[in-house]
């Protein structure tokens, strides 16, 4: 007996099952859009993920570690950091007038720190297309 290569007996129509076979191949891309987030533990806050939106206020001395891509994080004013350590690509760093930062690390690519004018910070990098302007 020769096995069938009919479809009817399934139970969607065609064009239902090519939306669902389209809507499965592209959930992984979805699923990674603004996914990650902020932690914090002990003397430790850190950014992760893609396309995260953040802004950072904790008390007290800390370092700040930023390992996502495409991530826009906000530090509030009076913030105190003693290391800022950027190991993402393509991330946006605002820094307003009232925080201060000892030292910030590059280790990424093409990421900007906004800071105000006259601000002072011992900044070292590895990366690529790193830089720290002035607003």
């Amino acid at each position: 007996m020769k096995p069938s290569t009919s479809t009817s007996n399934l139970p969607y129509p065609a064009p239902t099952r090519r939306s669902l076979s389209l809507a499965l191949l592209l959930l992984p891309v979805f699923s990674l859009s603004a996914c990650g987030g902020s932690t914090h533990d002990g003397s430790l806050s850190s950014v992760d993920g893609i396309r995260v939106k953040t802004t950072i206020n904790r008390p007290g001395l800390y370092d700040l570690e930023i390992n996502g891509i495409d991530c826009e994080v906000s530090i509030a004013a009076g913030n105190t950091i003693r290391r800022l350590l950027i190991t993402g690509a393509n991330n946006t760093i605002r820094v307003p007038s009232g925080v201060t930062i000892e030292r910030i690390d590059f280790t990424g690519s093409d990421n900007s720190v906004h800071v105000p004018k006259g601000f002072q910070a011992l900044v070292t990098g590895v990366g690529s297309g790193n830089r720290v302007r002035e607003t």
